[in-house]
Parts: C-alpha cells; sequence; structure tokens
C-alpha cells in the first residue's frame, strides 16, 4: 500500500516527480540553452568560409593580374 505525503513540499516534490508537463519543459528548455553554442559554431563555420574565399581571391589578384590571350585572326 502506498502512502499519501502528508507534508506540503512532500506533495509538490511527488507532483514534480509525476509530471509530465514539467518534464516536458524541462527538455524543452535544455535544447534551447543548448541551440546557443550550435549557433556560435555555425558562425564561425560561416566567418571561416568567408575569409578564406577573401584570401583566395586576394592571392589570385596579386600573384595573377589580368591576363589578355590573342591568337590568330
Amino acid at each position: 500500500m502506498e502512502t499519501t505525503p502528508t507534508n506540503i513540499f512532500e506533495r509538490i516534490n511527488q507532483w514534480i516527480k509525476e509530471s509530465v508537463t514539467i518534464k516536458l519543459l524541462s527538455i524543452g528548455f535544455l535544447l534551447l540553452i543548448l541551440m546557443i553554442p550550435a549557433s556560435w559554431i555555425e558562425s564561425l563555420i560561416i566567418e571561416r568560409q568567408t575569409r578564406a574565399e577573401s584570401v583566395v581571391g586576394e592571392i589570385s589578384e596579386k600573384w595573377s593580374g589580368e591576363q589578355t590571350l590573342s591568337g590568330p585572326v
């Protein structure tokens, strides 16, 4: 036989342990918190890709310059 908690704190504690809503809200909160570092990493990847493209363009511009092709007319 299961005893019912008599103390108000015990009842609240029991309700929190059994509440599906509290568990779902906790999972949702954790997901939102974990999305912050994921967005930082995504931003860092985009920044590095942009920098790599600009460096390739800069090196290509300095080393090659414009080229003129001519052939038999």
